[in-house]
């Protein structure tokens, strides 16, 4: 049997759209062997690697609301103005992994797990759970993975601060074939390019331009990555997502029957898929 290497991106709420897919992948009955995650996609990756159901990963979605993830302080910014590091303290999203991660050691997981992250002072990209990266938390890695610039501080960890693993690579495949995998399924929820010139962009604050300038950067690097793989046995899942929101916690449902809709339309009668038995 192949190795199957599944690699999930990262794509704020809409990241929760891997669900849907991880529901797609088990009912067709495809091995998964190894996750990669960025950000959002690094968590649901967690929980899976972790022998987190389906169904409970769907619970939890379900349930998320702003108050878990979001701290903003007004005190905060009246006290530091633009020295601070970040828009939200990150307090209650770096709690919240916490309490959710089934299992908090890499080497305890069901299944291998890579976390990646992007040590701010060197700019080098990190994989968590790789080799000599293994030690730290699940959940601390994660948190470093999902710390979007701007929104969430940094991790601080050993001397060194890490950010969202997005500023890297979004969609790490190119880390999947360094460790030989047989077959890639990629499910990849950046920032899509917008259909029609017509179309308003939604600036609705601070947050929502940082998010959207940000996606674009991803998506310009992902394209120039992927031109790398046109001759390796990659699946390349991209869902029609229904908000391009980063924060949007009224679509969750709606995202993850996209992206299990989308993995079932890519996945079933895959001509790759031979490469996984």
């Amino acid at each position: 049997m192949g190795k199957v290497t599944l690699v999930l991106s990262g794509g704020g709420l809409r990241g929760l759209a891997h669900i849907g897919a991880l529901k797609a992948i088990s009912a067709l009955e495809i091995p998964i062997h190894e996750y990669i995650g960025t950000s959002m996609g690094s968590l649901v990756s967690a929980l899976a690697a972790g022998g987190m159901s389906i169904e409970e990963m769907e619970r939890l979605a379900l349930a998320l609301t702003s108050e878990d993830i979001l701290d903003l302080s007004i005190t905060r910014f009246m006290r530091k103005g633009l020295r601070i590091n970040s828009l939200y303290r990150g307090e209650r999203l770096h709690r919240y992994i916490e309490k959710i991660i089934p299992i908090d050691s890499f080497k305890l997981l069901d299944k291998p797990l890579l976390v990646n992250a992007v040590e701010l002072s060197r700019g080098e990209e990190v994989y968590w759970g790789s080799e000599g990266l293994n030690d730290i938390p699940v959940h601390e890695a994660v948190y470093s993975s999902c710390a979007i610039p701007g929104i969430f501080p940094p991790l601080k960890w050993a001397d060194a601060y890490y950010t969202d693993g997005g500023v890297g690579t979004n969609l790490p495949v190119h880390e999947a074939r360094r460790r030989n995998a047989d077959l890639i399924i990629a499910v990849n929820l950046g920032l899509p390019a917008r259909t029609t010139v017509t179309e308003v962009p939604e600036q609705r604050g601070i947050i929502d331009i940082i998010l959207q300038s940000t996606g674009i950067m991803m998506r310009q690097i992902l394209q120039l990555q992927l031109r790398e793989f046109y001759e390796y046995p990659l699946i390349l899942i991209e869902p029609y997502m229904p908000t391009r929101r980063m924060f949007d916690f009224k679509e969750t449902d709606r995202s993850i029957r996209a992206g299990e809709r989308a993995a079932l339309n890519v996945l079933r009668d895959h001509p790759l898929l031979v490469l996984a038995q």
